[in-house]
């Protein structure tokens, strides 16, 4: 009777010792989950959730990118446990690219491309301009597919632009330069939220925002192997939280949904 009593006790307090163990490390601190970031904006995101969801079981650590291709070389050596820097098409792009396998937790926000100028008013007067466009693949696909649906150019099955009626002459630069060439090339093509980022106004100058499009709406990413991770199931859950979604709606003004 007592072997047994002792025996019930013991199992229940690894239990619950286990359980703590997924969450804490050996000293008794909080588990670190590091993650990595390639925009202001998620990271101003994370920083609100670390802020003010102090009583979560783990400690979020940002690490901040760049580019938006080092992000998955760390998630696969290790370095960092997510990611919170891409869209769908980019991380379909880049596991065909490199033969990988990274996955994606979960659909977080949309962020809307544009087209950008201070020298026009309108996509009418555009004839014999030059455009910047971000030269990642992806995002300068995307971009081609939004001027298509102006009518102003016309493209192929493979991506190729085949009319050109106006004669634009495209300029294609890192994505993180596109808003500083805003003053020399006659527009640009960028997301809004690069913008906003930058100290601009992202509805100023705007002169044509793409429709949502589920495709290019942005993830959380990481292995397959760690999709069941309760930490990164929790942390997929704030981003989602109202408290967030209050916070995108009234700081990035639509261009963020």
């Amino acid at each position: 009777m007592r072997k047994t009593t002792f025996l019930g006790i013991f199992l229940l307090l690894f239990g619950i010792s286990n359980a703590n163990f997924l969450f804490f490390n050996s000293d008794g601190n909080k588990k670190t989950l590091k993650v990595g970031v390639a925009s202001n904006s998620s990271s101003e995101i994370l920083k609100f959730i670390k802020n003010n969801f102090k009583d979560e079981e783990f400690e979020i650590e940002i690490l901040e990118y760049s580019d938006f291709i080092q992000p998955n070389i760390d998630l696969l050596e290790g370095v960092i446990d997510v990611n919170y820097s891409q869209n769908k098409d980019f991380l379909n792009s880049y596991n065909t690219e490199h033969n990988t396998n990274i996955v994606s937790y979960g659909d977080i926000y949309f962020e809307k491309m544009g087209i950008y100028s201070k020298k026009y008013k309108s996509i009418k007067e555009f004839k014999n301009i030059v455009i910047a466009i971000p030269n990642i693949e992806s995002d300068r696909v995307r971009a081609l597919k939004l001027l298509e649906s102006t009518g102003l150019i016309k493209l192929n099955g493979e991506y190729q632009i085949v009319g050109n009626p106006r004669n634009i002459t495209f300029l294609e630069i890192s994505p993180k330069y596109l808003v500083r060439v805003m003053e020399q090339a006659d527009a640009i093509i960028a997301n809004g939220n690069e913008i906003l980022q930058r100290g601009g106004d992202p509805w100023k100058n705007v002169l044509y925002l793409e429709e949502y499009d589920k495709k290019y709406i942005n993830v959380l990413a990481g292995k397959y192997k760690s999709k069941k991770r309760k930490q990164i199931k929790r942390l997929y859950e704030l981003l989602k939280s109202s408290e967030v979604k209050s916070i995108i709606a009234k700081k990035y003004k639509g261009i963020i949904i």
